[in-house]
């Protein structure tokens, strides 16, 4: 494979002349990380990225199969996620997994974008990977409390309500921007289905902001080590 790719700095660049077979050998079969060169590599800071893919990975696969039995109405939210835990053949596994690593995801993207900003590899010429990796924090936050919100116990619902409640404090759009939350001036059926409505767009404007991330480091490469 010596010929189908070229070295730059501390990445391999592709050769923009391979074929489907060499592309496939290339970036997923010969693919091989760069050689740890700092403290942080040796501790393993280099993966936590890597790891907060997969992480959204195994969210997208237990979410799907949630979204098979989960019913967004205020009146059969919550008998639908007990439904889900008590009946669905491993359907405790799935909701466990689908809540453990909402949690994880949110550790290893703060701990990702720590390690970028103290090693600085939000330099030139890689400003965009920073905005776009912000980006996806936020909407990280978006998925995990908007996920929070759907069983619709009474933690979930005053939750929701005291969280829709500071939006109010945003100066001159704040009470709209509440109406807009809650679909009303309350708390309602209609809130839970707006939030359910959020929580599946959310992933999906993830993943383009993850494929336009990915293109970002493939372009110019991993940051150098300082």
């Amino acid at each position: 494979m010596e010929n189908v790719v070229k070295k730059k700095g501390y990445f391999r660049e592709l050769d923009k002349s391979l074929g489907i077979s060499e592309l496939l050998h290339a970036e997923v079969i010969d693919k091989t990380a760069p050689a740890p060169v700092h403290w942080w590599d040796h501790a393993g800071l280099s993966c936590f990225g890597g790891l907060t893919f997969l992480f959204f990975i195994m969210q997208t696969v237990s979410g799907l199969f949630l979204l098979v039995y989960y019913q967004p109405h205020p009146d059969e939210a919550y008998a639908s996620v007990q439904y889900i835990d008590s009946y669905v053949n491993l359907g405790w596994f799935f909701r466990r997994s689908h809540a453990i690593c909402s949690n994880l995801m949110m550790i290893t993207v703060i701990i990702h974008m720590l390690k970028v900003f103290f090693t600085g590899a939000y330099k030139k010429p890689r400003e965009m990977h920073w905005v776009s990796g912000f980006v996806l924090l936020l909407f990280t936050l978006g998925a995990c409390f908007t996920g929070y919100c759907l069983p619709w116990n009474q933690m979930s619902f005053w939750a929701l309500t005291v969280v829709t409640n500071s939006l109010s404090s945003i100066p001159f759009i704040g009470t709209y921007l509440v109406e807009f939350v809650r679909g009303g001036e309350n708390v309602t059926g209609v809130t839970l289905l707006r939030f359910f409505a959020f929580h599946l767009i959310i992933p999906v404007t993830m993943l383009i902001f993850l494929l336009a991330h990915f293109y970002m480091i493939r372009k110019t490469g991993i940051s150098e080590p300082l």
